[in-house]
């Protein structure tokens, strides 16, 4: 049997002063003069009804019978005087579970062996005095507590039972449970199952077989999910989270985010997804340029370089004017004109030429008199020659009309219903009686003229 209680962790209700500190009843020394620093005392001034308490963490689970407590010594400062009514009458307890209850000290000596109504597993043993009837001080100068100590492999009441083959360091002397579990094994309480083969390690958790490490690309409890494919340097053990992402991703958790193409060396801020830095040429958080740019932008304040043809201003989001080919980029003037317009307002078509559109100048469809140009807004002539008519002097003259004027004269009485020419009215023959080459005159009748002679 063993002194288990020596040198273990011990606490008590309050201390009196360092002299009377609670590990100096478990330190293997019983001598009972609490000068001499090798007793417990308590303060004295604990709660009203609450009883002065001593215990000892025995660190494990012992079979607890047979305990011995020591008595100071000294009273009336000789030895062989008793300091009684600061040990008894006590109480102990094993686990918060009665043990034993003393009501008096032997007759003789300072300490008295007692034993618990029958063995008892536990790890706390306590040690409390039951008066009432004073101010109560607790002195205890040694509390030994004897128990079996199994050597390591074995178990139970005698140590007769051997721990589990997968345990290691032994196992507990009341349940057996291994102490730990050999490399590869897990289990509560005899290792008896193999770790996940995903584990880094050796080893994984005891109590649920939970990997400790899981090789790089891997994760989850037992290591047997694949981190993401954009993920680089591994990931989160637990919720998969990527160390990194690879060059050209982003994203908060398994990097699914692209990185803008025009980022410098293909990578970005891994939670926005923004550029670190442009390629040449780009601007932004995003390293884009204003779509109507040409050529890229300044990566400083993101002005276009070039505008298409069409378009000015910083960001080349303004429209040169209607009838401009091109303009200059900063004023919007033009510095050239679309086909057929008057440099430099470029709003006036050129002559024989007119608007069709607000921006495109087309040939007059006909032609006006003496050549003269049309409307250069309308395309419409002021005046037509013979022969032709409507706005635009584009139509010939409706039968039997001819002339200047948009064909203002009617033709004379052509022979068989002949036309008469659209510009000079001229018939090629006339109807019979009428005067050539218009077929305006009535020819005079034979009759007619023997009657005007006499004959």
């Amino acid at each position: 049997m063993e002194n288990v209680a020596k040198g273990k962790t011990c606490r008590q209700i309050s201390t009196y002063s360092n002299k009377g500190a609670a590990s100096h009843a478990a330190d293997g020394n019983t001598d009972g003069n609490y000068t001499k620093g090798s007793c417990s005392h308590t303060a004295g001034d604990d709660p009203s009804g609450v009883n002065p308490w001593w215990e000892v963490d025995l660190g494990g689970t012992y079979p607890v019978h047979d305990i011995t407590v020591w008595a100071r010594d000294g009273r009336t400062g000789k030895i062989g005087t008793y300091w009684n009514d600061r040990l008894y009458p006590f109480t102990i307890t094993v686990d918060n579970k009665t043990c034993v209850s003393v009501t008096s000290p032997p007759q003789t000596g300072t300490h008295n062996s007692v034993t618990c109504s029958s063995v008892m597993y536990g790890r706390v043993v306590r040690l409390t005095l039951e008066r009432t009837d004073q101010t109560l001080t607790l002195n205890l100068c040694e509390f030994q507590v004897f128990g079996l100590v199994c050597p390591e492999g074995f178990y139970g009441p005698n140590c007769s039972s051997p721990c589990g083959v997968n345990c290691e360091g032994g196992c507990d002397r009341t349940s057996g449970h291994c102490t730990r579990c050999k490399e590869g094994l897990w289990g509560p309480e005899l290792c008896h199952q193999n770790c996940s083969a995903h584990c880094a390690g050796p080893t994984c958790q005891r109590d649920d077989g939970n990997c400790e490490v899981c090789h790089e690309g891997s994760y989850g409890p037992n290591c047997s999910s694949r981190c993401d494919q954009n993920c680089e340097g591994g990931c989160d053990k637990t919720g998969g989270r990527c160390t990194r992402c690879k060059p050209g991703f982003s994203g908060p958790h398994v990097c699914h985010g692209i990185c803008p193409a025009k980022c410098t060396g293909d990578t970005c801020q891994r939670a926005t997804g923004d550029c670190n830095g442009c390629k040449r040429g780009f601007f932004g958080s995003k390293c884009t340029c204003n779509a109507n740019c040409e050529g890229g932008c300044n990566s400083t304040n993101g002005h276009c370089t070039a505008c298409p043809n069409g378009q000015y201003g910083k960001f080349c989001n303004m429209s040169c004017s209607s009838g401009c080919g091109q303009c200059d980029q900063d004023s919007g003037n033009c510095t050239a004109c679309k086909d057929n317009l008057i440099f430099p307002d470029c709003t006036v078509c050129v002559d024989k030429y007119y608007k069709q559109t607000a921006s495109a100048c087309v040939p007059c469809p006909g032609t006006c008199d003496n050549n003269t140009p049309c409307n250069k807004t309308t395309g419409h002539c002021d005046e037509c020659p013979p022969g032709k008519k409507g706005n635009m002097c584009n139509e010939a003259c409706d039968g039997g009309q001819y002339g200047p004027s948009r064909c203002s004269l009617s033709c004379g009485q052509c022979e068989d219903g002949q036309q008469g020419h659209p510009v000079t009215g001229q018939c090629p023959l006339c109807e019979p009686g009428f005067y050539p080459p218009l077929c305006h005159a009535i020819l005079p009748t034979l009759s007619f003229v023997l009657w005007k002679k006499g004959t």
